[in-house]
C-alpha cells in the first residue's frame, strides 16, 4: 500500500525540482539565443552555455521520469483511498441497517411492555377483584406475555452487545429488568387473588 504522506512528498519534491531545472533550462536558452558571439571570449562563453544547456536537457529527461514515477503512485494512492472510501460507506451502510433492525426490535418489545404493563398497575391501585377468577386468568396471561418479552429483550441485549451496540444493550437491559418487575408484582398479585378464587 501506498503511504500516502510519503507520496505527497515525493510528488511536490518532483514537481518543485522539475519546475527550478525547466527554469534554468529556459535561461541558458535565451542566453544562448540573445547572446551575441563576436570575439573570442563570447564564443568560449557560447559554448560553455551550450555544454551546460545539453547537461540541463539530460537532467530534464531525469526530472520528468521522477515527476512521471510521482504522479504514478499519486494514483495509485488515490485508488487506495476510493477503495478505502468505498468499504467505509459499505460498512457505514452495514452498520446502520444493523442498529435500524435492532432499534425497530426495541420499539416493538417497548411497545408491548408499555401495553402490558399498564393493566397490571390498574389493578394493583385498585384493590379490587370483583371478579376473581376473571382477574387471575387475565394477570396469568399477562404473566406470560410479560415472561415471553423478557426472554425477547434478553436476547435482543445479547445481540446488541454482540454487535457492539453497547447503548442499545444497556437499554434492552433496562427494559428487561422493568419487566421483571412488572411480572414480579403482577405474580404478587396472583398470590393474592388464588386463595379467594372459586374453585
Amino acid at each position: 500500500m501506498v503511504d500516502p504522506s510519503k507520496t505527497k512528498g515525493a510528488l511536490t519534491t518532483a514537481a518543485t525540482a522539475f519546475e527550478e531545472e525547466l527554469s534554468h533550462y529556459s535561461q541558458l536558452t535565451q542566453e544562448l539565443r540573445s547572446n551575441p558571439i563576436n570575439s573570442q571570449k563570447l564564443l568560449l562563453r557560447a559554448q560553455r552555455s551550450l555544454e551546460a544547456s545539453v547537461q540541463c536537457d539530460q537532467r530534464m529527461a531525469e526530472r520528468v521520469a521522477a515527476l512521471a514515477e510521482a504522479m504514478q503512485a499519486a494514483k495509485q494512492a488515490q485508488e487506495t483511498h476510493a477503495l478505502a472510501t468505498l468499504e467505509a460507506a459499505k460498512r457505514i451502510q452495514a452498520r446502520s441497517e444493523q442498529l435500524g433492525a435492532l432499534l425497530s426490535r426495541f420499539a416493538s418489545l417497548g411497545e408491548r411492555a408499555h401495553t402490558l404493563q399498564q393493566p397490571v398497575s390498574e389493578t394493583i391501585k385498585d384493590g379490587e377483584t370483583p371478579d376473581a377468577n376473571a382477574v387471575l386468568g387475565q394477570m396469568r396471561e399477562i404473566v406470560a406475555r410479560m415472561e415471553s418479552i423478557v426472554e425477547d429483550a434478553g436476547a435482543m441485549a445479547d445481540a446488541a452487545q454482540a454487535g457492539e451496540w453497547e447503548d442499545v444493550a444497556r437499554d434492552a437491559t433496562s427494559l428487561r429488568q422493568q419487566v421483571q418487575s412488572a411480572r414480579n408484582k403482577a405474580l404478587l398479585v396472583i398470590q393474592k387473588l388464588a386463595p379467594i378464587a372459586p374453585s
